[in-house]
């Protein structure tokens, strides 16, 4: 393969020669052709080759799967099936829980949802952590008012970087964590490491439920 490419002549950035239509085609293909927020006519995009297979789809609301009985490849699934739900806050995802509208929870962590899941101890749920890397950032869009670079720093000064982290993450973990106010990063940032929370009840069919994508 790499042969292949270094015999080939190298390509003119001013002056590029058009897309292969048929490298085009299968590149749109990749990238595109599994987007769905409705279940597909097609039933090769569904994109189920493993113990589960897409059973129907609620266009931003949810997604059910049940098992695949051509699964036979790799662990025999423990559940019969599985219903996703999508929701951003993390409250509404610990009242769900609550409700026993959902099985397992992935929220957001942070100190209060935390003590809000450690209060469902006695309706059986149990509460998962663990150390994940993260990286909250605040991006600027240099125009309009902020093509300013005095006005965009002046902003940034105004912002309580620490303080808003100290805050969410107290009583979570210990993090590394730095701030900059430059246009562009450092090539190196100590990357700080964020808690992870899930909580869960035992059961045979499951609601989990997922932040929104944006």
């Amino acid at each position: 393969m790499i042969d292949f490419f270094k015999s080939k002549p190298r390509g003119d950035s001013k002056a590029p020669l058009p897309a292969d239509p048929k490298l085009k085609a299968m590149s749109d293909m990749w990238n595109t052709g599994f987007d769905t927020k409705t279940l597909p006519a097609d039933p090769t995009l569904f994109l189920s080759n493993g113990p589960y297979i897409v059973k129907s789809m609620n266009q931003d609301q949810s997604l059910t799967m049940v098992r695949n009985k051509d699964y036979n490849w790799g662990p025999t699934p423990n559940l019969d099936e599985i219903t996703v739900r999508y929701i951003g806050s993390a409250p509404a995802q610990v009242q769900a829980l609550k409700n026993g509208e959902a099985d397992i929870i992935a929220p957001q962590a942070s100190a209060d949802t935390l003590d809000q899941l450690k209060a469902l101890s006695s309706q059986g749920v149990t509460v998962d952590q663990g150390n994940q890397l993260a990286f909250d950032h605040l991006d600027l869009n240099f125009s309009g008012p902020l093509a300013d670079q005095n006005v965009r720093t002046a902003f940034m000064k105004t912002v309580p970087a620490r303080t808003s982290s100290a805050r969410s993450l107290a009583s979570l973990t210990r993090t590394r964590s730095r701030w900059t106010r430059r246009s562009s990063f450092p090539s190196r940032l100590p990357t700080p490491t964020l808690p992870r929370t899930t909580a869960r009840r035992p059961t045979r069919t499951w609601t989990l439920m997922v932040p929104r994508s944006s």
